[in-house]
């Protein structure tokens, strides 16, 4: 009696803990969260990691793209022919000296399993952070935010949210 008794508590146990997991409720909409820059002050050209939180209800960021990109334009970033537009990319950083942006893909965060909501953070490498001068002399620093922008599989853009200040030594 005793060598059945045990595996039936045990299992009863075990489906009494798998009830009580819930998925999360997110809306399908992706949220962001900035968490952090990994500098502060860079030099001219030096990449920058940012890393921000997220939460998704159908959970499909990131998932691999097999199109191809057709971007033309990364300074317009409002308007019928921008770049943010193509479903090749999900990730954005919007320069605030100009709107201009560079667009990234995001690593595959679609989970396995029945729950498809998820939540956790991404690092994302800025590959270049560069001072913007145009035909004029570069002061020795320059300010630069980020504002950063995702997009899911599903066409759903998330909010934006800014970086901190970074101090680029343009010299």
């Amino acid at each position: 009696m005793q060598k059945i008794f045990t595996p039936f508590v045990l299992g009863l146990l075990l489906t009494f803990i798998a009830a009580c997991v819930s998925e999360p409720e997110y809306p399908n909409e992706p949220a962001i969260t900035f968490v952090e820059v990994s500098k502060t002050e860079v030099n001219n050209f030096d990449s920058l990691t940012v890393t921000f939180g997220f939460t998704d209800g159908d959970g499909d960021l990131g998932r691999e793209r097999t199109d191809v990109t057709s971007c033309t334009s990364f300074c317009e970033f409002e308007g019928g022919t921008a770049c943010y537009l193509d479903p090749y990319y999900s990730c954005f950083y919007i320069d605030n000296r100009d709107t201009c942006y560079g667009a990234l893909i995001l690593p595959d965060l679609e989970p396995d399993g029945n729950i498809k909501a998820i939540s956790g953070e991404v690092e994302i490498v800025i590959p270049s952070v560069e001072c913007k001068c145009g035909d004029d002399p570069c002061p020795p620093t320059q300010e630069l935010i980020f504002e950063i922008v995702i997009v899911d599989y599903a066409g759903n853009y998330s909010n934006k949210f800014k970086s901190e200040p970074i101090t680029i030594s343009c010299n």
